[in-house]
């Protein structure tokens, strides 16, 4: 057992990424989240405490792609910095494909994942993505924490490893319950599922909100209606991090229902408290949502 004194410090920007960085290094990385639980990583602004914990950390770990917009101006003020991994570089990110009408009924009032200074831009929430997670997010941590300290390697490599089983196993159950959906195509209140539809032959159809906490015009409300009757969807997914008045009156409208998505989880709550169980509830969720 390592010391609390001993344990490589690393801060992540939300909790998927912390439970998966600990998955790997276990004892030998003490891991928190900046993120606190219910917040959204997009509106999300630091605490100068949490500044302080990022700055002492040995290793960084961050999406990227824009969803931890504040996060670059905040290092750039420190003058020691820790290693960092931004995880959606050499990743392929989607450009929110299929949500074209989205920014034409939204004309002038932002993107569902606007551009932000330096790195790449696209849809950033990759870890929804089981395959992703396993070939790029968990390679590219664990070369983080061997750079952080090289005498764990063996270590590190060894929870890697016994990690990736693990993956393999939800992507099956992912493949094997999927293919009995008798629906495909889904409406949800923001683009954050488009990675797991283009995964597992889902599609994303409609996003409520242009950009997460960012109120949908009446125009668009309708629109999505129209898109719900068009596709036969008769369930809104919400999200735990954002208002669910929209989605309650779209549904109400379709005559449908409102069921809960999460891709953020915490460790607070049970049945979401490591990123596998956390995607093993939305496919619960998706589940009783598109059979």
């Amino acid at each position: 057992m390592v010391s609390g004194d001993e344990r490589v410090k690393v801060v992540t920007t939300i909790f998927p990424i912390a439970d998966i960085t600990k998955q790997i290094g276990g004892d030998h990385v003490g891991v928190e989240a900046l993120l606190p639980p219910g917040a959204s990583p997009h509106t999300f602004e630091p605490t100068p405490g949490q500044v302080k914990k990022l700055v002492q950390a040995k290793l960084f770990v961050q999406v990227g792609a824009g969803l931890e917009f504040w996060v670059n101006k905040l290092l750039e003020a420190q003058a020691s910095k820790p290693i960092e991994v931004v995880l959606a570089e050499g990743i392929d990110l989607i450009q929110d494909v299929g949500l074209e009408e989205h920014a034409e009924d939204q004309a002038g009032e932002g993107s569902v994942h606007p551009e932000r200074e330096g790195g790449q831009i696209g849809n950033p929430h990759i870890w929804v993505d089981p395959v992703l997670v396993k070939t790029h997010i968990v390679p590219k941590i664990t070369a983080g924490l061997i750079r952080a300290a090289p005498q764990y390697r063996e270590d590190f490599e060894s929870g890697m490893a016994k990690y990736i089983t693990e993956l393999e196993a939800l992507d099956e159950e992912f493949r094997e319950k999927l293919t009995r959906f008798r629906i495909k195509q889904f409406i949800s209140v923001h683009a954050a599922w488009v990675y797991l539809a283009q995964r597992y032959g889902l599609k994303q159809v409609a996003a409520i909100e242009a950009f997460p906490g960012k109120e949908p015009s009446a125009q668009w409300m309708a629109r999505v209606a129209a898109i719900a009757r068009e596709t036969g969807s008769k369930v809104i997914f919400a999200e735990p991090q954002l208002s669910t008045k929209a989605a309650q009156v779209i549904a109400e409208e379709i005559g449908g229902k409102v069921l809960i998505l999460d891709y953020l989880g915490g460790p607070s709550f049970s049945d979401r408290n490591t990123y596998i169980k956390l995607m093993r509830y939305n496919l619960k969720t998706l589940e009783e949502g598109l059979q």
